[in-house]
C-alpha cells in the first residue's frame, strides 16, 4: 500500500523549518511537492507565512544586535515541565517593563517542543536573528537562545505550542513587577 500526500502532515517543526527555508534543498523540494499535494499543509504553511510576514512588519530590532541583556533565564524542557534555574516549580518569571530579557532553553526530551510567548515577539540568537514568536527546539539536547524587550505589561504565559504538553504542565507565567 502507498501513502498519498493527504495520509500524513507536515509536523509543525517541519512546516516552520520549511517557511523558514531551513532544510536541505532536497527536503525543501519534497516538502514544497508535498505542501502542493496536502490542502492541510498547504494551509498550514499559508498560515505560518502569514505569521511571519506580521511579526517582520512590527518595526526594527526590539533589543540591541551586541551587549549583554538586563535579565537572563535558563529554562529546561524535562517531562512535562518547564524547569527554570534558580526557581521553584510553581514560581512565575519576573520582569520589569523596558527590560532586555534573555532567555535559554534546553530540551532534555525525547521530543522537539515549539516555545511560545505570549504578549511579545522574540530574536533568535542566530544569524539575521529572526523576529518570530514561537521557535522549534529540537529534541534531545536542543538548545535556543532568544531575547525579547518587556515592552508590554500583565501576565503573559510561555509554554510548549504543542496543546497536549501545555495542558500536562509544559508553561510557566512572566510577570512584570
Amino acid at each position: 500500500m502507498s501513502l498519498t500526500p493527504t495520509d500524513f502532515h507536515l509536523a509543525l517543526e517541519a512546516v516552520v523549518a520549511y517557511v523558514d527555508g531551513e532544510l536541505t534543498p532536497g527536503a525543501q523540494a519534497r516538502a514544497a511537492a508535498h505542501v502542493a499535494a496536502c490542502p492541510q499543509c498547504s494551509y498550514d504553511v499559508r498560515a505560518q507565512r502569514e505569521a511571519k510576514i506580521l511579526l517582520v512588519g512590527t518595526g526594527g530590532p526590539e533589543v540591541p544586535a551586541t551587549g549583554e541583556p538586563d535579565r537572563t533565564y535558563a529554562l529546561t524542557l524535562r517531562g512535562t515541565d518547564i524547569v527554570v534555574a534558580g526557581l521553584l516549580p510553581d514560581d512565575l518569571l519576573p520582569v520589569d517593563a523596558g527590560e532586555w530579557v534573555r532567555c535559554t532553553v534546553r530540551n532534555e526530551s525525547v521530543n522537539f517542543h515549539p516555545v511560545h510567548l505570549h504578549g511579545h515577539h522574540f530574536q533568535l540568537a542566530t544569524q539575521g536573528r529572526p523576529l518570530k514568536d514561537n521557535a522549534v527546539v529540537r529534541a534531545r539536547g536542543g538548545e535556543l537562545t532568544f531575547d525579547w524587550r518587556a515592552d508590554n505589561p500583565g501576565d503573559w504565559m510561555l509554554h510548549c505550542h504543542n496543546h497536549y504538553h501545555m495542558e500536562d504542565g509544559m508553561m510557566r507565567t512572566v510577570t512584570y513587577r
